[in-house]
This record gives structure tokens, C-alpha cells and sequence, in this order.
């Protein structure tokens, strides 16, 4: 409670409009003062350079001038309307220096104040952002990914994210130098950040790698993103002043899924690592969709799962069942599938014949080249039962 308190009296302190009500009730209550001693009272006077200079630290240098200038003109009616106040003539002999010291004190500080807010900004971006790529750095990449992964499990969203990692850049360090290096992944953050949606993150993992988050996208989205970053690439010649003539790169991709490759920021980014990794492993230049290791199921014939479209029930019928886990399945068809989301009857239990019948919704697809789909299917609300039915399934058929 008192953090909670402590936060509202800082917000408030912060606020401009308070501000601006704290200088006005400070230059009232001078000219009460003044008024009531009957004096103008240099000491007493001199005390509209402190809120000057308090204007000046909260709103800058156009801050600084608007109250210079209004403590200039209170002094100005004082000494025109009060001609016997004690000290008049004392006061308008320092006039001039009197206002002198009232810009000085307001330009001053709110120059100072425009220093430390810039100093302010600039260690913000420094916190936030990577400062060779502009990038989201590794960090808050890392928070985002957190963040996202959360909303997208609390509102049943879709995530997807794509590890990426420039082919050969060894090569190009070694070859041109790390200026050059620099050069390059200056250049290829451009085209990732340019080439993506505005809610889409492009974070520096680390040295060449660069992680890019799809909130509320799925696997087959980033796979149309990143060939439209490779045809983007093949095109660009990346030149400056430490490469010779200019040089094309290549890149390679893992992409990894919420929830069908994992359920938490670990999961999703080994997943990822892991594709990452077998596409480099298979000659490079080339994206590849981390499949969740999960049990496969042999013989098949133990499992048994049937789809039907939610809107209008009727059965879609799966070539195979691939592999399964306690929160999806993997399944063959022989055509393609336009729904995105399902009613799932599950077959588990030898000897069972009724299924049990859940929610379920389309997370990835694609197709091979025997024009075969692979479907991830998700279980949303998959009953407890039927997770537990699984794990015993997978737990008396492990190695």
C-alpha cells in the first residue's frame, strides 16, 4: 500500500498540470507577501529566480522565458502602481539587472534541463535498442517474447517467432574484416525491420543471430515473411566504404510456434535454436519449422483421432497420425485443409467407444513434396482425462 501511494504522489509531482499550478501559486503568493510588508524587499524579490529556474528545470528553455518574462512584467506593475513603496527607487536603479539575472537564471536551466533530458532519452534507447543494428536488444527481446507468450496463452492467440542467422558470416569477417561485419548486419536489420508487420518484433539475439516475434501468427505466416526477406536480400547488394565492390548474404531460419512447439519462453526458443540448427546442418539458405519431438506412436492403430469443422460437423478424415503429445497432434492428409478450427474425437483407450470430444484449433500446416499435408492440430481445451490418458499411453511405450 505505501509503494501504491508513493507511486500516486510521484505521478502527480510529475504531472504538468501540476506544474504549471505549483509556479502560479508560488508567484501569487510573492506578490502577498510583498504586498503585506508593504516593501518590495530585494531578498523577498530575488525569490522569483528560484521558481524561474524551477520552470526553467521542468519545461526548458521556453519554460525559462514564459516565467522570466511573467516575474518581469509582476515587477513592472508593482513599481508603476506602488510609488511609495519602501525601497522603490532603490529597486528600479537594479531594474535592469534584476531582469538580466531572471532570463539568465531561466534560459540557463532550461538549457541544462534540455542536456539532461536529451542524456535521459539517449541512455532509454541505449537500454532498449542495440545500438549497432537498432534492434531490439537481447534484453528486452527476451521480455517482450515473455510478455507475449503470456497474452497469447491467456487469450488462446497464436505466436510465432523465427531465430535467424546470417550463412557464412565468419567467412565475410574474416575476409573483409569486422568493420565490414558491421556493415552487413547494419543492412540486414534494415531489411528484417522493414519486411515485417509493425506489431512484429526484430530483437539481436546475439553476434549474427536476430530473433523476430509474430504475435498472433502462425508457422506458414513467418514462412511467407522470411522468403520475402530472401527475395528482398538477392536483390540488394550490400556495399560501403570496407567492402570491395559489395557483396550479396544469405540466411537461414528455425521457426517455432505457441503452443505447438512449447509452452514457455525456454521451449519456444529451443524449438527455434533447433530448427535453426538443422537448417544450417542441411546446407544452409533455407527455413525450417522445429516439429515438436514428440511420442510417435507406433502402431498407429492405438490412436485413434477424428476432426470434424466446428461450423458445420462434418468429419475430415486424416491419413495418419503422425505424433502426438499432451497438448497436440500431428496429422497427415491427403488434401489440403482450409478450417482453423476443429471439434476433435479422441480415441485412446483400447476397447473404448465413445470419444472424448474437445475443442481444437489449426496451429501449422504445410506439404511435402508427395503432396501430403501435414497438420498441427492444437488441443485448447483438451479435459484433464484425456492429458492423463496420454502421458500413461506415452509412459508405457518409451524405450
Amino acid at each position: 500500500m505505501k509503494l501504491n501511494l508513493k507511486e500516486k504522489a510521484v505521478r502527480v509531482f510529475s504531472s504538468t498540470e501540476f506544474r504549471i499550478i505549483f509556479l502560479i501559486v508560488g508567484f501569487l503568493t510573492l506578490i502577498i507577501l510583498r504586498r503585506s510588508m508593504g516593501v518590495f524587499g530585494l531578498a523577498l524579490g530575488y525569490l522569483y529566480v528560484g521558481f524561474i529556474s524551477l520552470a526553467g528545470f521542468w519545461f526548458g528553455i521556453k519554460g525559462g522565458l514564459i516565467s522570466a518574462t511573467v516575474a518581469s512584467f509582476i515587477f513592472l506593475s508593482e513599481v508603476n502602481f506602488f510609488h511609495y513603496a519602501a525601497f522603490r527607487d532603490l529597486v528600479i536603479r537594479g531594474m535592469f539587472l534584476r531582469f538580466l539575472i531572471y532570463y539568465l537564471g531561466g534560459i540557463g536551466m532550461g538549457y541544462l534541463s534540455n542536456i539532461e533530458k536529451g542524456l535521459r532519452e539517449r541512455l532509454k534507447v541505449l537500454a532498449y535498442y542495440d545500438e549497432l543494428t537498432g534492434c531490439v536488444n537481447f534484453r528486452w527481446t527476451m521480455t517482450i517474447l515473455e510478455n507475449e507468450i503470456a497474452r497469447a496463452n491467456r487469450y488462446s492467440k497464436s505466436l510465432a517467432v523465427a531465430m535467424v542467422d546470417i550463412d557464412h558470416f565468419k567467412k565475410i569477417n574474416d575476409t573483409y574484416g569486422h568493420l565490414a561485419g558491421n556493415d552487413v548486419l547494419r543492412c540486414f536489420a534494415q531489411i528484417l525491420k522493414e519486411s515485417v508487420r509493425n506489431v512484429d518484433i526484430v530483437g539481436r539475439y546475439g553476434g549474427e543471430e536476430f530473433l523476430l516475434i509474430f504475435p498472433e501468427a502462425t508457422s506458414e505466416d513467418v514462412l511467407t515473411v522470411l522468403r520475402r526477406i530472401r527475395d528482398r536480400l538477392s536483390q540488394t547488394r550490400i556495399v560501403s566504404s570496407h567492402l570491395k565492390g559489395g557483396i550479396f548474404v544469405k540466411f537461414s531460419a528455425g521457426v517455432a510456434s505457441f503452443p505447438y512447439n512449447g509452452e514457455d519462453l525456454s521451449s519456444i526458443l529451443s524449438s527455434a535454436d533447433s530448427a535453426l540448427y538443422y537448417a544450417k546442418k542441411s546446407g544452409r539458405d533455407r527455413f525450417l519449422v522445429e516439429r515438436r519431438r514428440w511420442l510417435r506412436l507406433k502402431p498407429a492403430k492405438k490412436v485413434k483421432i477424428e476432426i470434424k469443422e466446428s461450423t458445420s460437423g462434418r468429419k475430415i478424415e486424416a491419413k495418419e497420425v503422425f505424433n502426438i503429445s499432451r497438448r497436440g497432434v500431428l496429422l497427415l492428409f491427403p488434401q489440403d485443409i482450409s478450417s482453423q478450427e476443429f471439434v476433435c474425437c479422441f480415441y485412446l483407450s483400447e476397447g473404448k467407444n465413445t470419444p472424448a470430444e474437445f475443442k481444437c484449433k489449426l496451429i501449422h500446416k504445410d506439404r511435402s513434396k508427395e503432396d501430403i499435408y501435414r497438420v498441427g492440430v492444437y488441443f485448447v481445451d483438451i479435459p484433464k482425462e484425456v492429458q492423463e490418458e496420454i502421458e500413461s499411453f506415452k509412459n508405457s511405450h518409451l524405450p
